[in-house]
């Protein structure tokens, strides 16, 4: 195990301790884990496995809580072994992650990323046996390969947003996010306000190399915003408007278009036929047709969360 695998397990190990110890001494924090929520806010979700490609590839999961108006979006790597594993992992802790608004995410991530580290370590222990037609004689290269391989498996992308309604007060929405999977937010003419990506009119050029955890865990970033009308300049702004809309999207989905007007565009053409699970079907088929004729088919993933005005 390198130094800074080490370095996260111990550090994650120490704060799932700490975490314990404050959760004993301060239960309130516990209790935001259940609050329920009016129909504050309505979401639009699917997931849609790569087709066109030749090969088989599910590594996206996602989960939108309309009680706890929680989502999260998880692109496993595809050249990660067990990549399916680290986003349905990170998916099934994303409640942890995002309590509540004052609480620090980072010792929940530091566990969260230590396990996916535990997964890899048990997994590089396995032995390798390779099918009868294999020869012998390739075994020594084909062993390399695997055990290199296998040195960065559990990998997953994520996004993930919460909003925390108050009573008779503005609300507050945190986000969080790791790699190139799309966090943005704007309003209903599709004027966009705000993302964690950077601004381009064309987003076909998609790197083949992207921030993941559980390696990069000190890259992820945080931001809170209050939910309140401002003239804040948008590269520094920590207001967002009441109205605002978020999309929660893997790169699959926001590569099959050529800019965000499209993007929104779309959603709110097909809007209604999410409703039915035949034009739901179809739509996804297509989009996978627009994403082969662009950058290449690949799992498609998004959340859509718009205010009930």
């Amino acid at each position: 195990m390198s130094f800074r695998s080490l370095a996260v397990r111990v550090a994650a190990e120490v704060c799932r301790l700490i975490s314990q110890l404050l959760v004993r001494r301060r239960p309130e924090l516990e209790l935001c884990l259940d609050i329920k929520t009016g129909p504050l806010y309505s979401a639009i979700s699917g997931c849609s496995p790569c087709t066109l490609a030749g090969e088989e590839k599910d590594h996206d999961r996602l989960r939108w809580s309309q009680d706890l108006l929680l989502g999260c979006v998880c692109d496993g790597v595809g050249t990660s072994p067990c990549a399916a594993e680290a986003a349905e992992h990170v998916v099934r802790n994303i409640n942890a992650l995002l309590s509540s608004p004052t609480a620090d995410p980072n010792p929940h991530l530091l566990r969260v990323c230590g396990e996916l580290l535990g997964y890899r370590e048990a997994l590089q222990g396995r032995p390798i046996i390779f099918p009868d037609a294999v020869s012998p004689a390739l075994w020594p290269l084909l062993t390399e390969a695997v055990e290199a391989k296998r040195l960065k498996a559990y990998q997953t992308t994520f996004v993930a947003l919460r909003i925390f309604p108050r009573a008779n007060e503005d609300h507050l929405v945190r986000l969080g996010w790791c790699g190139d999977t799309g966090l943005f937010s704007f309003d209903s003419d599709g004027q966009l306000y705000w993302s964690n990506l950077a601004k381009s009119s064309d987003w076909k050029e998609k790197s083949v190399v992207t921030d993941s955890l559980p390696d990069a865990v000190d890259r992820v970033i945080w931001r809170d915003f209050t939910l309140r009308d401002s003239d804040d300049d948008l590269k520094e702004r920590q207001f967002l408007p009441p109205h605002a809309e978020f999309l929660m999207a893997t790169d699959g989905f926001y590569s099959a278009f050529t800019d965000f007007a499209e993007v929104t565009e779309w959603l709110r053409a097909n809007r209604q036929k999410f409703q039915a699970e035949d034009s739901r079907d179809q739509l996804f088929h297509n989009l996978h047709e627009m994403l082969a004729l662009t950058s290449g088919d690949d799992d498609i993933s998004f959340i859509w969360i718009t205010p009930e005005l």
